[in-house]
């Protein structure tokens, strides 16, 4: 009987190891194959001064870990690694954070080391990991293959704008309200995840995550939006420069999640989600996977909220330790609204 207990173990053991290295040779091989993918959709590459930042969310999409795609960012600034950054998945939190701790492991290493490195799965977090390993080497190889000058200029043209109607939007009347979500209950999304705020131009431009906010009309009936961007956050610099400004719905939680948890001071947060960047005719940058798009036209902002005239202990106790400052409050004319079918 011990003897048929032992083969059984035995052969346990042999079957959980045989699909373990079937899992990593499957990751390795997505890994190789998605090198040869250059031309797809979304630049994988974009570049903050003069550090060039790898996306795998395109490259890597056929890296697959417990649950889904893993997707990273790696940073390399003067053919070294300087950081490996995990973006938004579906993997199991608690797993995944043991699978994290791989991500210091390229740190300091040229972009050749990095290839040849051999980096070993966590224990108890093996598919997370090697989805981590592989897509920092489809990172790396990607990096080792490209013609950096030629990325850098092609990161810095603007991308052409394309017709909403031929992006599955139809355009709607913002007073109709069968339609359109009314008063607060439109800021606050599904499950009070928000809506996206976004202004600039083709050069340059930037989107935040908004959960406060009114819908209504304003002088003369006009339908108008009315949102606050914080004192600290990097949009208000946006929001003074430009004329019009954009709100946007996502069916996807985790884009105003990763919006709002990450500064745009720190990189290009709609190339690091794979967002497509497009412009009505009024030159307003708007996101192509959003389902909801508002484009308003500036008539009142820079105001800020002045403590002399707060009326009750609600906005004191909620300054009080606001680490982003004061709100100000910017008033936006409805000008178009366009909804996906």
């Amino acid at each position: 009987m011990l003897g048929i207990v032992c083969v059984i173990s035995f052969l346990t053991i042999s079957v959980a190891l045989t699909a373990m290295q079937f899992k990593e040779t499957k990751s390795m091989h997505a890994a190789r194959r998605c090198v040869e993918q250059l031309d797809a959709p979304g630049d994988p590459v974009r570049f903050s001064d003069d550090t060039m930042i790898v996306n795998t969310a395109t490259i890597g999409k056929d890296i697959k870990g417990f649950i889904g795609t893993v997707p990273v960012e790696v940073y390399i600034f003067d053919g070294k690694v300087v950081k490996v950054s995990a973006l938004p998945n579906d993997e199991t939190p608690s797993f995944f954070q043991q699978a994290a701790r791989l991500l210091g492991s390229w740190t300091g290493l040229t972009v050749k080391q990095g290839i040849d490195k051999d980096v070993d799965a966590v224990s108890g977090a093996t598919f997370s990991s090697n989805a981590i390993i592989a897509n920092v080497r489809v990172a790396l190889e990607y990096a080792a293959k490209v013609d950096v000058k030629e990325l850098r200029s092609r990161s810095l043209a603007p991308t052409p704008t394309k017709d909403a109607q031929s992006l599955g939007f139809k355009k709607i009347d913002v007073m109709s309200l069968e339609e359109m979500p009314a008063g607060f209950s439109f800021y606050t999304g599904d499950n009070g995840h928000g809506l996206l705020l976004c202004s600039g131009d083709s050069q340059h431009s930037n989107a935040m995550t908004i959960g406060w906010g009114a819908l209504g009309t304003l002088w003369g009936k006009r339908p108008a939006v009315t949102v606050y961007v914080a004192e600290k956050r990097y949009t208000r610099e946006f929001m003074d420069k430009y004329e019009y400004f954009t709100i946007m719905h996502f069916p996807d939680n985790r884009v105003v999640d990763y919006m709002g948890s990450h500064s745009g001071r720190d990189g290009n947060k709609a190339q690091a989600l794979g967002l497509h960047t497009l412009y009505t005719e009024n030159g307003t940058p708007y996101y192509a996977e959003a389902d909801l798009v508002i484009e308003c036209r500036m008539m009142y902002g820079g105001d800020q909220f002045d403590p002399k005239h707060y009326r009750s202990d609600v906005p004191r106790e909620r300054y009080k330790n606001f680490p982003a400052g004061i709100h100000y409050q910017y008033i936006g004319e409805v000008v178009n609204v366009w909804k996906k079918n």
